[in-house]
């Protein structure tokens, strides 16, 4: 299946960005990721490793960051319960072998 096949698939988007999509110079919108996913069985780390790399590396700083605000605030049960979800969310983004 040639670029041009996909394009078509996604209801005539334009190559070139589907191109820069391809070689990460782009950010990939969820339906073109989607029809991705479908078309190869894949999932994104292995469609576009590049982008989904990056979007890992800001997740886990973003979460780091927050849980350090977090934990400087008056603990409540709400604070808590928003911790402890994103601290499983770490473990689970740091368990990942990328």
């Amino acid at each position: 299946m040639n670029l041009k096949d996909i394009a078509h698939l996604l209801g005539g988007v334009d190559l070139s960005f589907l191109s820069k999509i391809e070689k990460a110079n782009r950010i990939c919108p969820p339906n073109i990721f989607i029809t991705y996913s479908c078309l190869f069985g894949k999932n994104m780390a292995e469609i576009f490793p590049m982008q989904y790399h990056e979007a890992h590396y800001l997740l886990k700083s973003t979460i780091a960051q927050l849980l350090s605000r977090l934990n400087k605030t008056k603990s409540t049960d709400e604070s808590k319960a928003k911790c402890e979800f994103l601290k499983a969310a770490l473990v689970r983004l740091n368990s990942e072998n990328l």
